[in-house]
Parts: structure tokens; C-alpha cells; sequence
């Protein structure tokens, strides 16, 4: 397992309470001399590292007003691990969006890009996704046992295939919606053995006209603008694509998920770096709804 680098900043706090209490004048001299020492290595942007066994935590001292040239500094030892995981606190990704002028942009251009990265990743939407359908459902007060879902499919590799197995006990039907039909016969066939409900269908007219749930696994959105779709459907897009432009559809596309998370650094951003030792704690929040649901045009709300 590849190590960890955790970047923060830390601000210069001028307190001169410290100065007032002090009262002989030789006692305060000493206090400002200590206190102008410990205030260079918030100016010369020094940064004190923690290595442990699986990470390293730089932080990253500096003033209000200046934060730019310690993103210089990290991009410097960014550039210099390439082959390690990165994880941003939330204030360095704030200050971050908040830069507008190109050369400043150039200047910070590796660190821009773990954040660009990190905000468009679907790993934990895609893991987690099971869950997440349910949850939708009985958000609408409704069971998932007693609704069909349409698989909007064409790869079958095993992933695909592991999916559509652990669905077909969570729904009453599955219609998978495929430009290639043959490759899903088999499991059409299999299911019918087991006396479980599966359909294989490439009809653009009546495949998706009536479906109220739909999971898109990797249509291309001009893919799917070839059908006509249940106007109220909900759409859980977990491909790689965006999907817009629908006529008359009044329903909502689910493109991703961002976790409720107060932390310094994000649990999604820890989360995309190991998973393995961060799943039980992205489950849990995922079982408490601890979550918002992002569309095309931000957060999204169930009715």
C-alpha cells in the first residue's frame, strides 16, 4: 500500500495577551523577542512533517493573506511524490477554487488537479450504490422488493455481471436495456431457472417508457437520448457521462454522492486513497443517510 501525504495549513495568531501580563519590562521584551522567532516560520512558510508507518502529514505554517505561497510549497513536494496518494484539508481546497488569475492557476497546477480529480470521482457512488437505490426508494416510501429496475448496459464483464446478480434479489424485475442482447441471454435464461424475474430489451420506443427506476451502468448520455423515458423516472447515473437534454422529463438524474462530513480532512477524499480502511466508516454514513445527492445542477432533493 502506497503511503499517504495529508497537507494542511496553520495560521500565525498574534496574541498579545501574553505582552500584558507581563509587567516588568524586561519580562515583556523577551515575550515580543520569542514571539517575532516564532513568527518567521509563519513568513518564510515552514512546515513540520509527521511520518508515520502508512502516512505523512505536512503542515504547513503561514499568515492570512498569503496562503498562495505556501500552495507553492506544496505543490513542490507534490511534484516530487508523484507516486503517492495526496489528500488536501478542506481550506487548502477552498483557497484553491477561489483562485482566478491563469498564472497563479499554472503555479498550483498539480494540486489543482488532485482536488479536479477527487470531486469527480464516483467511487464511492459506485461502491456504495446498492445502498444508495434502496435508500432513495424508501425515501419515497416505497419498497424496493416490489419495484422494477432498468440496467441501462453493455458491457458484461464480471463487475457488470456481480451487479446485476446482487440486484436481482433486491428488486421484483430486472429489464436490462442493452444494445447487445446476446451477450445477456445467458443470464436471461439462468435467472428463469432460478424462477427470478429478469428481461433483456433494446427497444428505444417501450423499454423505458413506463420504468420508474433506472440505472444507468454506462450509456453514453446520447446513448439514452434515443429512448423515451418515464418523464418521473429517477435516474442513478454511476457511468462516466452526464446526461441532459431530456425532453419533457420532469424526473431527477442522481450523477454522484458527497458525504456530510465536518472533518479536516474529507472522508471521501480518505476514502478514494484507501478504501479498504476507511469503508466501514463511508458505510456507516451511508446507512445514516449522512449524505446529499448531486444532479446536474448541484444538490439534489427526493420527493
Amino acid at each position: 500500500m502506497k503511503k499517504t501525504i495529508y497537507f494542511k495549513l496553520q495560521y500565525y495568531k498574534n496574541n498579545d495577551k501574553s505582552l500584558k501580563k507581563n509587567k516588568r519590562l524586561f519580562d515583556r521584551l523577551i515575550t515580543k523577542i520569542f514571539k517575532k522567532i516564532k513568527m518567521l516560520k509563519y513568513i518564510f512558510h515552514n512546515i513540520k512533517t509527521i511520518e508515520n508507518d502508512d502516512s505523512i502529514e505536512y503542515t504547513c505554517y503561514t499568515m492570512s493573506n498569503q496562503e498562495v505561497k505556501a500552495l507553492k510549497r506544496i505543490e513542490n513536494i507534490v511534484n516530487k511524490n508523484i507516486n503517492l496518494n495526496v489528500v488536501l484539508s478542506k481550506r487548502i481546497k477552498e483557497i484553491v477554487s477561489n483562485i482566478k488569475e491563469p498564472e497563479l492557476q499554472e503555479n498550483i497546477k498539480s494540486v489543482s488537479e488532485i482536488i479536479s480529480h477527487s470531486e469527480k470521482s464516483k467511487k464511492i457512488y459506485l461502491d456504495f450504490c446498492k445502498m444508495i437505490m434502496k435508500s432513495v426508494i424508501e425515501r419515497r416510501k416505497q419498497n424496493s422488493e416490489e419495484q422494477s429496475l432498468s440496467i441501462l448496459i453493455d458491457s458484461k464483464d464480471y463487475n457488470n455481471t456481480q451487479l446485476i446478480n446482487e440486484l436481482i434479489s433486491q428488486y421484483k424485475m430486472i429489464n436490462i436495456v442493452t444494445n447487445n442482447r446476446k451477450q445477456f441471454e445467458g443470464l436471461e435464461e439462468e435467472a428463469e431457472k432460478n424462477f427470478e424475474s429478469i428481461s433483456v430489451l433494446n427497444n428505444k420506443r417501450k423499454s423505458l417508457s413506463n420504468a420508474k427506476y433506472i440505472l444507468n451502468v454506462d450509456f453514453s448520455g446520447d446513448e439514452i437520448l434515443e429512448y423515451c423515458i418515464d418523464r418521473t423516472a429517477i435516474i442513478f447515473n454511476i457511468a462516466n457521462t452526464k446526461i441532459d437534454k431530456l425532453m419533457n422529463f420532469d424526473g431527477t438524474i442522481i450523477n454522484n454522492v458527497k458525504l456530510i462530513d465536518n472533518s479536516e480532512f474529507s472522508l471521501q477524499d480518505r476514502y478514494l486513497v484507501n478504501n479498504e480502511k476507511w469503508k466501514e466508516m463511508v458505510r456507516k454514513k451511508i446507512e445514516k443517510n449522512e449524505y446529499d445527492l448531486i444532479g446536474n445542477r448541484g444538490k439534489v432533493e427526493i420527493k
